[in-house]
Protein backbone atom coordinates (compact mmCIF):
# COMPACT_ATOMS: atom_id res chain seq x y z
CA UNK A 1 0.00 0.00 0.00
CA UNK A 2 2.05 3.06 -1.30
CA UNK A 3 -0.36 6.04 -1.76
CA UNK A 4 1.74 8.73 -1.28
CA UNK A 5 -1.56 11.46 -0.89
CA UNK A 6 -1.49 9.23 2.85
CA UNK A 7 1.91 9.30 3.92
CA UNK A 8 3.60 11.58 6.25
CA UNK A 9 6.29 14.30 5.37
CA UNK A 10 8.49 15.23 8.00
CA UNK A 11 10.70 18.05 7.22
CA UNK A 12 12.08 20.99 9.34
CA UNK A 13 10.58 23.87 8.97
CA UNK A 14 12.53 25.69 11.68
CA UNK A 15 15.88 24.43 12.48
CA UNK A 16 16.82 27.43 14.59
CA UNK A 17 15.00 26.23 17.26
CA UNK A 18 16.68 23.05 17.64
CA UNK A 19 19.83 24.99 17.43
CA UNK A 20 18.59 27.46 20.21
CA UNK A 21 17.70 24.34 22.52
CA UNK A 22 20.75 22.87 21.77
CA UNK A 23 22.91 26.00 22.47
CA UNK A 24 20.96 26.19 25.77
CA UNK A 25 21.62 22.95 27.22
CA UNK A 26 25.42 23.42 27.68
CA UNK A 27 24.58 26.38 29.78
CA UNK A 28 22.05 24.60 31.80
CA UNK A 29 24.08 21.82 32.68
CA UNK A 30 27.01 24.57 33.71
CA UNK A 31 24.29 26.31 35.70
CA UNK A 32 23.78 23.16 38.20
CA UNK A 33 27.06 22.21 37.95
CA UNK A 34 27.67 25.18 39.72
CA UNK A 35 24.96 24.78 41.89
CA UNK A 36 25.84 21.54 42.70
CA UNK A 37 29.52 21.69 43.94
CA UNK A 38 28.19 25.01 45.52
CA UNK A 39 26.82 23.39 47.45
CA UNK A 40 29.13 20.25 48.32
CA UNK A 41 31.40 23.19 49.39
CA UNK A 42 28.62 24.69 51.59
CA UNK A 43 28.68 21.13 53.31
CA UNK A 44 32.47 20.20 53.53
CA UNK A 45 33.18 24.36 55.27
CA UNK A 46 30.53 23.50 57.51
CA UNK A 47 31.23 19.83 58.80
CA UNK A 48 31.97 19.16 62.24
CA UNK A 49 35.68 17.81 62.81
CA UNK A 50 34.99 14.74 64.91
CA UNK A 51 38.00 13.61 67.06
CA UNK A 52 38.77 9.77 66.90
CA UNK A 53 37.73 7.74 69.58
CA UNK A 54 39.96 6.00 71.92
CA UNK A 55 41.00 2.79 70.87
CA UNK A 56 38.74 -0.33 72.91
CA UNK A 57 40.30 -1.86 76.06
CA UNK A 58 41.34 -5.82 74.80
CA UNK A 59 39.02 -7.82 76.20
CA UNK A 60 39.40 -11.63 76.63
CA UNK A 61 36.71 -14.14 75.51
CA UNK A 62 35.99 -17.60 76.58
CA UNK A 63 34.32 -19.48 73.73
CA UNK A 64 32.52 -22.23 75.63
CA UNK A 65 33.34 -26.14 74.91
CA UNK A 66 36.68 -25.25 74.56
CA UNK A 67 37.92 -25.16 77.36
CA UNK A 68 39.12 -28.31 78.72
CA UNK A 69 41.16 -30.05 81.80
CA UNK A 70 44.31 -31.96 80.99
CA UNK A 71 43.95 -35.19 82.58
CA UNK A 72 47.05 -37.68 82.79
CA UNK A 73 45.64 -40.65 84.47
CA UNK A 74 41.88 -40.88 83.96
CA UNK A 75 39.91 -41.86 86.37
Amino acid sequence: MNNKDNQLELGLLQPQTFVRAAAAAPRHRLTRATWWFGQMRRMVDSAIEWSPEPPARPEQILIPGTHREIQAFPR
